[in-house]
């Protein structure tokens, strides 16, 4: 039997349970990764586990809010004992926030999704950097996204923060073994995109199936 490419790679996949997240698992875990698949919706990752376990592919489901307080830095140590490495971070979840005026961003949610669009990608980095450096070749993807600038301030700001903690994280790793790669996708027929441009043809947009062959190509290589 011909010898997968990713066979024996642990890839972790945040924002797994759908869009994007889901179906670049599904191509990695073809491709021999087993997948731990983090998400919030237990009905969402059973899907995934289902189609996964169709194509003979292994994952662990990880239902998880990566916002609440020690949620990263506990999967991270689970990870570690288990494991003892990790070959593949790939970081796609993403609040969905609406669109709304710079003037009223500023509001009871705020600080939610500046936690889950920022702060979550430091706890990220800070928690599996240990376990990411004890795989031989450990890779790091973050995907980015940008919106109109009208309406989207907030969106925008948070995901060019959390860019430029993956750029400096990059220059830093460089040494170290650990690849960094920033992958901002085209416009895509997304949960996120539906939310943002709810009446919006989406016969000009991408699928992230498309998008997902485009990501995953950078670790099949």
């Amino acid at each position: 039997m011909t010898k997968k490419k990713l066979q024996g790679q642990v890839v972790l996949i945040t924002g797994a349970s759908s869009g994007l997240g889901f179906e670049t698992a599904l191509i990695l875990a073809k491709h021999g990764a087993h997948i731990l698949a983090a998400g919030r919706s237990v009905k969402k990752l059973e899907l995934l586990s289902d189609s996964i376990e169709a194509i003979s592919g292994s994952c662990t489901l990880i239902p998880v809010d990566l916002e609440k307080a020690n949620s990263i830095e506990n999967m991270a140590v689970n990870i570690y004992e288990r494991w003892q490495k990790l070959d593949i971070m790939i970081h796609c979840a993403s609040s969905t926030l609406p669109m709304m005026p710079v003037t009223q961003s500023l509001n009871k949610e705020t600080n939610y999704h500046v936690s889950l669009n920022f702060i979550v990608s430091l706890r990220l980095i800070a928690s599996f950097d240990n376990a990411l450096k004890n795989s031989p070749k450990g890779q790091v993807i973050y995907v980015t996204d940008e919106q109109t600038k009208k309406f989207n301030s907030l969106y925008n700001a948070t995901k060019r923060a959390s860019e430029e903690l993956f750029c400096s994280y990059k220059s830093e790793s460089e040494r170290l073994g650990v690849r960094v790669f920033i992958y901002k996708p085209m416009p895509m027929n997304s949960g996120i995109r539906l939310k943002l441009y709810p009446g919006e043809d989406k016969k000009n947009l991408n699928t992230t199936r498309m998008e997902a062959i485009k990501l995953t190509k950078k670790l099949l290589i």
